[in-house]
Parts: C-alpha cells; structure tokens; sequence
C-alpha cells in the first residue's frame, strides 16, 4: 500500500518526498480515514495529508491532498466495477 502512495506521488510528479516519508505518512493516514465519519475516509484523509505534508514542511501541502484525492477516485473506479457481478448473480439467483 505504501509504495502504491509512492508510485501515484511520483507520477503525480511530485518529488519534495522521499519513499521513507511514505512508510510515516500512508500508516496514520489510512487509520485516520478508517474512522467512519464519512464514507471512504473522504475529506479526513485529505485534511490529515495536508497536516503531515505541512508538518513536514513541504511547501505545497496540497501535494499530499491531491494524492489522497487520486487514491480514493481510483478505489472508488476500481470497486464500482464490483457491480456488475452483483447485478448477474442477482438475476441468476432469481431465476432459479
């Protein structure tokens, strides 16, 4: 998980980062999200990115919430895709 953070911060084209910050970053950031005030962690990843990208004094802390932003549109594109064998096996169900 961490080195897909890593992969999608470098071909964000980011650079201010190291792959050693990730192993601090991605951890905290993923148990954060994981609090359930919104669904997909949506907003509390953003702002706890912003945070550690700030603490770290990263002049553009937007960097961190634009990669949580990615992250979370990719897993939303990839799991929607989950609908479709929802959808069939539903109507297999029902046929028989």
């Amino acid at each position: 998980m961490i080195i897909n953070f890593y992969i999608l911060y470098k071909a964000l084209g980011y650079s201010s980062l190291s792959l050693g910050h990730f192993f601090f970053i991605i951890p905290i950031v993923l148990v954060l999200s994981a609090i359930p005030i919104s669904p997909l962690g949506i907003g509390v990843g953003q702002l706890a990115m912003y945070q550690l990208f700030t603490n770290l004094g990263v002049r553009s802390a937007a960097e961190g919430v634009n990669l949580i932003t990615l992250y979370q549109s990719i897993t939303m594109c990839v799991n929607i895709l989950g609908v479709f064998p929802y959808l069939r096996t539903k109507k297999m169900i029902k046929n028989h």
